[in-house]
């Protein structure tokens, strides 16, 4: 009998999960259904997960990679600004869409985790992704000469905490849209491209 390569027997693992979770429901689907799904033994699933939330865990950071490959190919066709304003777009996307793992979530402990796990992917994939869009500005002489590294941080707190809101059912998106605009008018004069950005805030 051929073995399956670990790392991609993990991957249709995580395919089927995804499946499971959004027909039915991540706090719905238990371990015994997943096993019985995926005809795998106990030890089967231990040997590439702890947990069901190390699996929701690897959704969210799979979900975070595959924007990364996204915002990738924007920069390159891009100028610096519309770059950017990319960065803020695709993360408002991610956020309204139907089809990410965040729409099988309901439980407070789900939803927490789901946004730990995403500010931890958003620096593993995401901050690379803004330096190298400032960097790009400033060395286009788009931008000032700003401090990159704590811009970038700066742009994934105030991210961070507006996708908290947003999330846990605290505020409307009509909340989370005049926040958006006043953090992007904000780094814009940070930046010196208020009037630049200002063309394009008025489209979100």
């Amino acid at each position: 009998m051929v073995r399956m390569h670990p790392e991609k027997r993990k991957a249709e693992l995580l395919s089927l999960a995804r499946r499971l979770f959004l027909e039915s429901g991540f706090e719905r689907v238990t371990i015994a259904q997943f096993l019985q799904a995926a005809n795998l033994s106990k030890g089967g699933f231990y040997h590439h997960f702890r947990s069901k939330d190390e699996v929701l865990q690897a959704l969210v950071m799979g979900e975070i990679g595959d924007l990364s490959e996204q915002l990738q190919g924007l920069i390159e066709q891009s100028d610096p600004v519309g770059a950017l304003m990319g960065v803020f777009q695709y993360g408002s996307m991610f956020l309204d869409g139907d089809v990410g793992i965040l729409s099988a979530l309901s439980s407070e402990h789900s939803l927490h985790l789901y946004l730990d796990v995403v500010e931890q992917a958003c620096i593993k994939y995401i901050q690379p992704a803004l330096e190298k869009i400032l960097q790009m500005g400033i060395t286009e002489k788009v931008f000032w000469d700003v401090d990159i590294s704590a811009t970038a941080e700066l742009v994934l707190a105030v991210n961070h905490y507006g996708n908290r809101k947003i999330v846990l059912g605290q505020w409307q998106h009509e909340q989370l849209q005049r926040y958006s605009v006043t953090a992007l008018q904000a780094l814009g004069r940070h930046l010196g491209v208020l009037d630049a950005m200002s063309a394009l805030i008025e489209q979100l």
